[in-house]
């Protein structure tokens, strides 16, 4: 095998039976031939032009680094927006605290009243019933908010079906999402 370089041609059978003559050692298990990297007529290398051209290896180099740090801040504000909104959600605001669903409420009960119902089985946060944006009459359903679960478990149960106010009235743990944002 004949190994061109730099318009000279040498050949490598010799070269390494040469090599293997002058060791010692008789047995050669591997030879390794490293090639030196090709060059263009300018004598820069092909394989890595940063070596000529530091300034843009620098260039290319703070290129990544701005890219990287732009990743890290765009994934710091998704996860804070995120915390936002979970803080604006009432039913997440803490394991412990829940949030409950009053359905087929009188229409003349107010926001007192329906605490009251509840503050029977526990501490209550908020108690609020739901009312038309523009006549202000009530919708018939409410919300109330009790910090400690294993209360607002009991009175889940204990209201659940019972009449007030001469209404049947609907009482369970509120879904995500449906509390209305026009207060």
């Amino acid at each position: 095998m004949d190994l061109n370089t730099e318009n000279k041609t040498v050949d490598i059978t010799e070269t390494v039976n040469e090599n293997i003559e002058a060791t010692s050692d008789s047995t050669v298990e591997e030879v390794i031939i490293v090639e030196e990297p090709q060059r263009n007529d300018a004598g820069s290398c092909r394989v890595c032009p940063a070596r000529e051209h530091p300034i843009i290896a620098g260039a290319v180099i703070i290129a990544a680094i701005l890219l990287i740090i732009l990743m890290a801040v765009s994934r710091k504000r998704r996860k804070s927006q995120s915390g936002r909104q979970a803080k604006g959600n009432k039913a997440a605001k803490s394991s412990d605290s829940i949030e409950i669903y009053v359905g087929n409420l009188s229409y003349d009960m107010n926001d007192s009243q329906l605490r009251k119902e509840f503050e029977r089985y526990g501490i209550v946060k908020t108690a609020r019933v739901i009312t038309h944006r523009t006549s202000g009459k009530s919708k018939g359903y409410g919300f109330v908010e009790m910090p400690h679960r294993k209360e607002a478990m009991i009175a889940i149960k204990a209201l659940d079906t019972t009449d007030v106010m001469g209404r049947r009235i609907r009482v369970n743990e509120a879904r995500a999402n449906t509390r209305p944002n026009d207060r």
